[in-house]
């Protein structure tokens, strides 16, 4: 979304190879009259020989440079001339059409519609198909396709439909002979280099060339039409029109022709590039839409006092430190200066009857908004110049550490700061519009709001991270989505608001509980919806309605009390009519996932005189399962230790209490009895686990943590069947004194039956271990993998490794204790599938054995095994 970069490799390698190259070739070897030989102390230097290779047709030409002592690089990169095509031959290669492509009939004749079986990098497209016209190249043809590096077209193709090319990341070059129409994005490919526009050109559709990093382009007279972002992120350097182009010229680098859209037609700069200089003529006063974005190398931009308008996301994605703003602007569209990052300085000319700057702000005089700020912004504390910030302001901003928002500011617009690095924010009583205002501000994660404020805007902090906000009891309202997709862990909803609205709390992932205090009397639609962590809800004692789904997929919540007149019954179908305006889902029971029943039953209560069986710590939740405490439910992000026992005594870790949750690791030190079945379910951030004194990690305690890459067990009992069951990203796998490693207690895959990972680098099962069951790793097919077996594993069951591939084992102990090993092998006509039927075994010895056999030790680090 930032700067476009450009890689110079080919410079920075050949820079590189001259550093190294620049020592001696060599010195004497040999001494006269048997005096010791004396090495030759002359510094060699290099005199390179270039030796030049022609571009061909389809391959870059190069300089090869080579010294007489043999060092040699490679630099001076052309690009290919591309194919002189007549009767579909080059005329000088003598490359001939691709045969296979794939085609589709059209108007005229046929269009190429893909690759077909061609596998060709040099594509060229035949003039005719069938005994017709090709006339075109089909809509999204090559889209994505990673083979192809150059495409000539014959003359017969006029049209080159919309994203034709898209995103063929090898493509270098496309020889558009006599092209008359590009549509949208059709060359939308960031490897092309190089374009020669033909002479044929009409229309360049909008995007078409979109992202290139070729450096020049020269607009043909016969150009007619060129569409919006046509040059979009390119990296040109220079821009030129032919003279004789009636509709566009070129000035300074930018393109300067007639467009034609809602507002009517007029004459504007077009595009321009990194050597562009805004012209100051008076022949235009509108810079149009998009028409630097991602353009580098305009550090230091100024508006000439003859630009009155500048159009959506001109400047967006630029690299720009300073602006200066002329007299004359006084029209500044959506998104102007979008993610210009490096943006410190902001002046406007004092003549300016729109604008102002203030505190490198650039501001509305009439509205005395904010609409634009940067990394250096201080928002003056003077309601006499400053009483709003507009939309989009601070947009994708990186404001200062200290940055403030004053109390003058009494009006905020949509998306102000979203995707800013604005980290915490008070909300002053003098705010009374505040409507998206912090949307998507993913870095804000301290609030404070001061009494006096009344209300919560309409999605005022969705989709932030905000994790704890104190509200007022000053607040009477909170708006629709207010708080949805937050980080909000907890709320406390102040007993003078009357109404929960639609989604205001929708997918606060984080949240264990909420009490609906008595002055509420509706809950919206969706209002607690998606709140996986939800597990206690207090239903104050006026609400009359619960809108549809206003808890659906709450799939942790086991207690409700219900202080309302409202009949709640425990859901048991997907009906939303079944239970009135309640919508399914409250109070659920179940989460269902392959026909597996996750969550248990939870308890309904009519009163607050109750026998708790929840209790929320630091914020965990435990869970009163019959006098069983179980860790039920977890609303702690990142990596998480859990705690060392619970009310002095060990605990589980209940079904789903950490299923599809966003921790990232799992600690746990000891206190704990049992990892329930499903505790890690269908988890897509989790990366490591880490247990030590676990009784028993149960089936299917970890299942399809698409990115869990270590495990650990120390002074654990069992790891069951499957407990670690289609974690296909395992690399680690740890296991030091385990009583027993169950039947497929490691097994990856979609499938029982097909699922493989070449993923395991590591496996070591170290300390004293009673059984490894047979099938307890299966399908593990990398022959690289470290696999460290101990010498106190009292018995390994047949086909204990189940069709895994790695080639050798390091066993701990001697070659006598290996033989007298308790490990049940497969018969001879099964013996492919039982590993250590056929692996090789290397025994521990710590110095270098003088006897045949293999043997290995420890390297420095006391963990990486190397073979004497």
């Amino acid at each position: 979304m930032k700067k476009r970069a450009v890689g110079l490799l080919a410079t920075l390698l050949c820079a590189l190879l001259c550093a190294l190259l620049c020592v001696a070739c060599g010195g004497k070897e040999s001494g006269e009259g048997g005096k010791p030989s004396v090495p030759d102390q002359t510094v060699h230097e290099h005199a390179y020989v270039p030796h030049t290779v022609q571009p061909g047709c389809a391959t870059q030409g190069y300089t090869e440079y080579t010294c007489s002592c043999g060092a040699h690089y490679t630099a001076d990169y052309t690009d290919a001339v591309g194919h002189d095509m007549e009767n579909d031959a080059c005329k000088r290669c003598h490359a001939a059409a691709t045969k296979n492509l794939a085609y589709a009939s059209v108007a005229g004749g046929y269009e190429v519609s893909g690759i077909g079986t061609a596998t060709e990098s040099d594509v060229i497209v035949p003039s005719q198909h069938n005994g017709q016209s090709v006339v075109a190249v089909g809509k999204s043809a090559f889209a994505e396709n990673k083979t192809i590096e150059y495409v000539t077209l014959p003359a017969s193709v006029k049209t080159v439909k919309e994203q034709a090319f898209y995103a063929c990341d090898r493509l270098q070059s496309v020889k558009l002979t006599a092209v008359e129409v590009l549509e949208s994005m059709a060359l939308y490919s960031r490897g092309i280099r190089a374009v020669e526009l033909p002479e044929t050109l009409r229309v360049i559709g909008s995007g078409a060339f979109s992202s290139l990093t070729m450096r020049e382009i020269r607009i043909p007279a016969s150009v007619e039409e060129i569409g919006p972002r046509a040059f979009s992120g390119c990296d040109l350097e220079k821009i030129t029109v032919d003279p004789a182009n009636t509709h566009y010229r070129s000035v300074n680098n930018c393109v300067i022709g007639s467009v034609t859209d809602n507002d009517g037609t007029r004459t504007v700069l077009l595009f321009g590039c990194k050597n562009s200089r805004i012209p100051d003529d008076g022949s235009f006063t509108e810079i149009y839409d998009a028409a630097f974005d991602g353009v580098v190398g305009l550090e230091e931009l100024v508006i000439p006092d003859s630009i009155v308008k500048i159009g959506s996301g001109v400047f967006a994605d630029s690299d720009m430190t300073s602006l200066k703003i002329g007299k004359g602007l006084s029209t500044i569209r959506y998104g102007v200066f979008q993610g210009c990052d490096r943006l410190t300085k902001i002046t406007v000319d004092p003549e300016n009857e729109k604008y102002t700057a203030a505190g490198n702000c650039l501001i509305d005089k009439a509205k005395k908004a904010v609409v634009l700020g940067c990394k250096a912004s201080v928002i003056p504390a003077d309601a006499s110049v400053v009483t709003a910030i507009a939309s989009n302001a601070f947009r994708e901003c990186p404001v200062p550490e200290n940055f403030t928002i004053p109390a003058n500011v009494t009006a905020i617009g949509r998306s102000a700061f979203a995707y800013s690095n604005l980290k915490s924010v008070t909300v002053y009583g003098t705010l009374t519009e505040a409507e998206s205002a912090f949307s998507s501000c993913t870095s804000l994660k301290n609030v404070t709001i001061e009494d006096g404020v009344t209300a919560i805007a309409k999605s005022m902090f969705s989709n932030s991270h905000i994790e704890h906000v104190a509200l007022p009891d000053s607040v009477t309202e909170i708006g629709e989505s207010a708080f949805s997709l937050s980080g909000l862990a907890e709320i406390e909803i102040p007993s003078r608001v009357t109404a929960i609205p639609d989604h205001a709390f929708d997918t606060c992932t984080a949240l264990t509980r909420v009490v609906v205090p008595n002055t509420v009397a509706s809950i919206g639609a969706y209002a607690f919806a998606n709140c996986y962590n939800l597990v206690q809800v207090t239903i104050g004692s006026q609400v009359a309605s619960i809108g549809k789904y206003a808890f659906n997929n709450c799939n942790k919540l086991t207690e409700v009390i219900n202080l309302s007149a409202l009949s709640i019954a425990k859901s048991a179908t997907s009906d939303p009519n079944v239970y009135g305006n309640i919508g399914y889902s409250l109070a659920t029971t179940q989460f269902h996932h392959a026909a597996v029943d996750l969550y248990f039953a939870g308890e309904l209560y009519t009163s607050e005189s109750y026998t708790s069986k929840l209790d929320f710590i630091d914020g965990f939740v435990f869970y009163n399962n019959e006098g069983a405490w179980e860790l039920y439910a977890c609303n702690k992000l990142g990596d998480v230790t859990l705690p060392a026992g619970y009310k002095g005594a060990a605990y589980d870790v209940a079904a789903g209490a950490f299923a599809n949750t966003s921790i990232t690791g799992l600690k746990v030190v000891s206190g704990v009895n049992k990892f329930k079945p499903y505790s890690v379910f269908y988890n897509r951030s989790i990366e490591r686990a880490e247990f030590a004194g676990v009784t028993e990690i149960e089936q299917q305690a970890f299942q399809q943590c698409n990115r869990l890459q270590s495990v650990s067990f120390t002074d654990c009992g069992t790891v069951a069947g499957y407990a670690v069951f289609m974690c296909d990203a395992l690399e680690t796998v740890k296991l030091h004194n385990v009583h027993m490693v169950g039947q497929c207690a490691f097994l990856p895959g979609q499938s029982y039956s097909s699922g493989e990972s070449e993923a395991l680098v590591s496996l070591s099962i170290t300390g004293t271990c009673d059984t490894i069951d047979g099938w307890a790793f299966c399908n593990y097919t990398n022959r690289n993998a470290t696999v460290i077996l101990s010498e106190n594993i009292a018995h390994i069951a047949c086909y204990a490794f189940y069709n895994c591939a790695f080639d050798t084992v390091y066993f701990t102990g001697t070659r006598e204790e290996w033989n007298s090993m308790d490990i049940t092998y497969a018969d001879e006509e099964n013996a492919a599938w039982n590993t250590l039927n056929t692996v090789a075994v290397y025994c521990y010895s710590e110095t270098a054995p003088s006897g045949e056999g293999n043997y290995w030790h420890y390297a420095a680090d006391g963990i990486t095994p190397v073979k004497w």
